[in-house]
């Protein structure tokens, strides 16, 4: 279960997920362009513990930006400020920030400078096109080392009859240089995922309580040879603020052995 919308005034999310070895659990908030969030998070599927995180990052689509984070089990840590400002009339974001990262041993300070925006187009008054691109480097003086890396992310979009949803996307990044920090380190990656959905103009049930959507996805990972597919089935139940239900699916790996069932509670909006 990953970010259950709790039955709060303000946007509050639950995650509760349970890996080979270990639970992440973790509660996270939106309130005025900043994030709170505090718990153990994912380490990988197959370590033996979580990552303890604490984090407060305020970065409005304009302005002033800061942030904090602070985590154990030997991740990195650090402290950023800069300033993000847009042009095009919003449709583009260029971001500068400068910060330190602390990793074990490692003090890195380092600058961010990021720029990235979207396009879409309607092809009919059924399908449509849309696509992201961004650009960024990270520059480590104190270690003489810099990376840059760019993101392309074309989809499709398609509404071939009424309640009905079918989306297809590609993400591939390339970067050149290196990184001394982990999480820094924008490696090459590729990805290609499609998904269908279909909202039911009424709730099959009751109006307080039945499935209102059905929806499946198949996720490719190029880089990590990788390949999940996940069927939902989303219920609207009384004043929840969102459609929530089981996922389940199936993840292959590289080898047999590794394949893996894919079992939680999804939302989607209501």
């Amino acid at each position: 279960m990953r970010y259950f919308p709790l039955p709060f005034g303000a946007d509050w999310r639950l995650s509760v997920v349970r890996n080979e070895k270990y639970v992440e659990y973790n509660v996270s908030t939106r309130q005025n362009d900043t994030t709170y969030a505090a718990g153990v998070y994912s380490n990988g599927y197959t370590a033996e513990a979580g990552i303890p995180t604490a984090q407060v990052t305020h970065d409005p689509w304009r302005g002033v930006q800061y942030g904090a984070l602070l985590r154990g089990g030997g991740a990195s840590s650090r402290v950023t400020a800069g300033y993000a400002l847009t042009a095009l009339e919003g449709r583009v974001r260029v971001l500068n920030n400068v910060g330190v990262a602390v990793q074990g041993d490692l003090t890195a300070p380092y600058t961010q400078s990021e720029a990235g925006g979207s396009v879409s187009q309607a092809l009919t008054p059924q399908a449509s096109v849309r696509l992201g691109a961004s650009a960024r480097l990270f520059t480590f003086p104190a270690q003489g080392q810099a990376q840059g890396s760019v993101d392309l992310n074309p989809a499709l979009d398609l509404n071939p009859a009424p309640g009905v949803n079918v989306s297809v996307a590609h993400f591939e990044r390339q970067a050149v240089g290196s990184a001394p920090v982990g999480d820094l380190n924008y490696g090459d990656y590729r990805e290609t995922s499609a998904s269908a959905a279909y909202r039911l103009s009424a709730p099959l049930g009751s109006p307080e309580f039945g499935v209102a959507m059905l929806r499946s996805s198949l996720t490719r990972s190029w880089t990590g040879e990788t390949t999940a597919l996940r069927g939902d089935v989303l219920l609207r139940a009384g004043d929840l603020p969102s459609l929530l239900g089981p996922s389940i699916g199936y993840q292959w790996g590289k080898t047999p052995e590794s394949g893996r069932w894919l079992l939680s509670l999804t939302f989607a909006p209501r």
